[in-house]
């Protein structure tokens, strides 16, 4: 599983940090190469990469549309990848989120726990 990362993106307060850093043990636990290394619009695609996480926040409407630009960049960048997106603004706007792509997942912020499932379905 060494050649099968998971990107982790961080968008906001210091408790995503945390949250995504305790995600990211599970996969690496797992065996899965993880890394922190977002993408630019600039960099080439990333092959490897098989599951993006994006935790979010929803502090003011810049950060929402910086989610969604995040979101879209990963889908173009990490095409063979599946986007989970949870925290702040997966719980106000699920629908929204998934609505960005057929290869999005949303989990919800009561359900972020559920984050740590994941590496054993892949």
């Amino acid at each position: 599983m060494l050649d099968s990362q998971i990107l982790f993106e961080t968008l906001g307060c210091r408790l995503n940090q945390i949250e995504s850093e305790s995600a990211a043990r599970f996969f690496c636990d797992a065996g899965f190469s993880v890394t922190m290394d977002v993408p630019s619009a600039s960099d080439p695609v990333r092959e490897g990469v098989i599951l993006c996480v994006v935790n979010t926040c929803t502090v003011t409407q810049k950060a929402e549309q910086k989610a969604r630009r995040e979101i879209r960049l990963l889908l173009e960048k990490c095409p063979h990848s599946a986007v989970v997106v949870t925290g702040c603004y997966a719980q106000l706007a699920a629908a929204e989120l998934a609505a960005l792509g057929e290869r999005i997942a949303v989990l919800p912020g009561q359900c972020k726990d559920r984050l740590a499932d994941v590496p054993a379905l892949l």
